[in-house]
């Protein structure tokens, strides 16, 4: 907020004998319109109460006119449990677990094929040099896909293990937020 706009609402408050309306105190500093659409002797409060309010109605919303306060005002950074549940369950971990679900599906294809191509060559024993060495490429080709859909796996629970513990961590400081930590999570903007 500016000098000159500050100078001049400070005496316009003092011309016009507004007042702050959750303390109903006629102290001019730091008096600022209201950041919703109440107007006249209501349209006014200081930055102090407002951020008091704020934390203690713990909502948005003017409760005369019912109308959200302006965003380029009051800046809420509340973090609400919906928000963390969701940023568990749709962050990197989904894509993860494709990966490892996919490499796995490729892996266990390859056993079966292998054990159907086996059980196929098994009663052809003149066939059997031929059939010995397609298993032995597709037990190859099997290993190849199985390995990494491990590691990928490993990956996986490491990741989710990690990122359940974060999880949990905010949750446990979103659940013990106090009085100090609660006017953090605005700021009053003019």
């Amino acid at each position: 907020m500016s000098t000159f706009s500050s100078l001049s609402l400070t005496q316009k408050s003092n011309n016009d004998n507004t007042f702050c309306r959750i303390c109903y105190s006629f102290s001019s500093e730091d008096l600022i319109p209201m950041p919703c659409k109440c107007r006249s002797t209501i349209g006014h409060v200081h930055r102090r109460c407002l951020s008091r309010w704020i934390v203690a109605v713990r909502k948005n919303a003017c409760e005369i006119c019912h109308s959200v306060y302006d965003k380029n005002v009051v800046k809420v950074h509340s973090r609400n449990f919906k928000t963390m549940f969701c940023s568990f369950f749709f962050g990197p971990i989904p894509s993860l677990l494709r990966f490892s679900l996919c490499m796995m599906c490729f892996s266990y294809i390859g056993v079966f094929l292998c054990q159907k191509l086996s059980i196929i060559y098994e009663p052809f024993e003149e066939v059997m040099v031929d059939a010995g060495d397609i298993i032995e490429r597709l037990s190859f080709l099997d290993a190849v896909i199985f390995v990494p859909s491990i590691f990928a796996y490993i990956h996986l629970a490491k990741m989710s293990f990690l990122n359940f513990q974060r999880f949990l961590s905010s949750l446990h400081n979103w659940w013990n937020q106090n009085e100090s930590s609660n006017s953090n999570r605005f700021e009053i903007v003019l």
